[in-house]
């Protein structure tokens, strides 16, 4: 299968809600709760964290941190339902 951004982005918008809650969160239990291939998945949270000038769009109000075994996401907009 072909990785395309529409891909992307639905394995982004399938994880950021799941570990938004200013915690850490180990890599490969995040890797298996949504079932994505870690090494993807990295791939995924390395394009939203290394920013070099946002785009139009972006959501500021996120930060992420990626360490060497957890990931730790810090937003507000995750934490009610969409609208």
């Amino acid at each position: 299968m072909t990785d395309t951004a529409a891909h992307q982005l639905r394995r982004i918008l399938r994880v950021i809600p799941e570990i938004a809650d200013g915690h850490e969160h180990n890599i490969d239990d995040v890797a298996k709760r949504v079932a994505v291939d870690k090494a993807l998945l990295l791939g995924d949270l390395r394009t939203l964290a290394d920013r070099h000038g946002a785009p139009g769009g972006f959501v500021e109000g996120m930060q992420i941190y990626l360490g060497p075994e957890t990931v730790e996401v810090m937003s507000e907009d995750f934490l009610r339902p969409m609208a």
